[in-house]
């Protein structure tokens, strides 16, 4: 009779699916339509495709979304630096909080960081997932924390999200005792040095000592006693710099590996 239901690009009727992911419009009369998302859950992409369809008799559509995906970037970091730790043996498990499920790369759940001291994700889907170190270099003192992200849209910049664990070096004593070669009594007031045998490096390349260098001196107590702390893995030599005149002084070079 000519008389107009619907007007071109008018917005018919609006609906969520339910939890079975149908939503049914009915009572629509034959004609020509279009279908388009309006909203969607924030761990789907959005869609812009319009669905153009005709009716002259009840029809089913089947539309497919696909779950938003980022990259997931772990540096592995030195704690007074802040560089990333090159070459690290580190492993990672990486799970994910909805499932119970690792994260694998080439079947393994553990995961190694690379040469440039970082793991890289690809294609991680929205969600909440817990970070576990478990492996940690010899050099350093594991971190034992268990670290949660929630990858959404307010965490993710760039489809990327970046987590840094940082790892602190493990740092070593030296004792040495002075003694009198004849009465095996305590020798107050020697005084030692210690040096780097070789450029002494942490795993992200920065050098500590240089080669030969006097990293420092002590002296030692009434107790015969000289203490060298917080130093971190490697090469060292000892030296007698000077001692009681009553003594003859050593030439000895007392080479030490810590670790």
């Amino acid at each position: 009779d000519g008389t107009i239901v619907y007007k071109k690009n008018e917005l018919i009727t609006s609906g969520f699916t339910n939890q079975q992911g149908i939503i049914i419009f009915d009572n629509l009369i034959t004609g020509d339509y279009y279908i388009k998302e309006i909203s969607t859950p924030s761990n789907y992409e959005e869609s812009d495709n319009k669905i153009d369809i005709y009716l002259n008799a009840d029809k089913e559509l089947t539309i497919e979304n696909t779950k938003k995906k980022v990259e997931l970037i772990i540096n592995k970091k030195d704690l007074e630096t802040n560089k990333n730790l090159k070459n690290s043996l580190t492993t990672f498990k990486i799970k994910n909080k909805a499932t119970n499920e690792y994260i694998k790369i080439n079947d393994n759940e553990l995961i190694q960081v690379n040469s440039n001291g970082q793991i890289i994700i690809k294609d991680l889907e929205y969600g909440t997932y817990e970070i576990e170190e478990i492996g940690s270099d010899d050099e350093y003192n594991k971190n034992e924390e268990i670290k949660e992200i929630i990858i959404n849209d307010e965490t993710v910049t760039n489809k990327k999200i970046e987590i840094n664990f940082y790892n602190e070096a493990k740092k070593y004593t030296i004792k040495i005792n002075k003694i009198d070669s004849t009465t095996k009594e305590s020798i107050e007031n020697v005084e030692f040095g210690i040096y780097a045998t070789e450029d002494i490096k942490l795993l992200d390349e920065t050098i500590i000592y240089n080669k030969d260098e006097l990293i420092k001196t002590e002296k030692t107590n009434n107790k015969g006693e000289v203490i060298f702390n917080e130093l971190v893995t490697g090469n060292y030599y000892i030296k007698e710099i000077s001692t009681p005149s009553n003594y003859e002084e050593s030439d000895n070079k007392i080479n030490i590996y810590l670790s």
